[in-house]
């Protein structure tokens, strides 16, 4: 039996194992074999049932993808080599290259994007209920009476007595 990696060369020279990959041209072929030879031969001696149709499954899947998915995918770096102890099943291959395909179309998008933009805060209103004045204040009654005609937002009641906006208190000067 043919090591895997020798099987994968071969399988480049002689399309007609590869009758998934026929509306592929002969360069993109080529590619794709390159790139299973270089997976297949990071492994030792496979386990496959037959070399050939393994290797020509993996190179079919390989092949559905662009060029820099089946190199970060076949990197014994960071691709699958790095990742997975055994010789890979194509489902793995598989998964890994739609893994790959979705990472790149994300970052395409991010940088479609343009550099980041911080939008301007809102200025901060002064007129939102943060003062309390408490029940047993002598100016706890004309602020109540305030609070008929006014904006809910710049009073509320609790237990302890009324909030009211920093501008309704007398000779207030708003803090920046």
């Amino acid at each position: 039996m043919k090591p895997i990696g020798e099987v994968a060369a071969t399988a480049a020279q002689s399309q007609q194992r590869l009758t998934l990959t026929s509306r592929l041209s002969s360069e993109q072929l080529a590619m794709s074999a390159k790139y299973a030879k270089l997976l297949l031969g990071c492994y030792r001696a496979g386990d496959a049932n037959d070399p050939e149709v393994y290797t020509a499954a993996i190179i079919a899947i390989l092949s559905d993808y662009p060029d820099e998915v089946q190199r970060t995918v076949t990197d014994p770096r960071a691709g699958l080599p790095a990742r997975v102890q055994w010789l890979p099943t194509p489902k793995e291959v598989k998964d890994a290259c739609d893994a790959e395909a979705m990472r790149q179309d994300r970052l395409r998008k991010y940088a479609s994007l343009g550099p980041y933009q911080r939008v301007p805060r809102p200025p901060a209103r002064k007129d939102y209920a943060t003062v309390l004045v408490r029940k047993d204040l002598s100016m706890y009654a004309a602020m109540v009476e305030r609070a008929k005609t006014a904006d809910r937002a710049e009073f509320k009641f609790d237990e302890h007595g009324i909030w009211v906006a920093e501008s309704w208190l007398p000779g207030a000067k708003f803090r920046s």
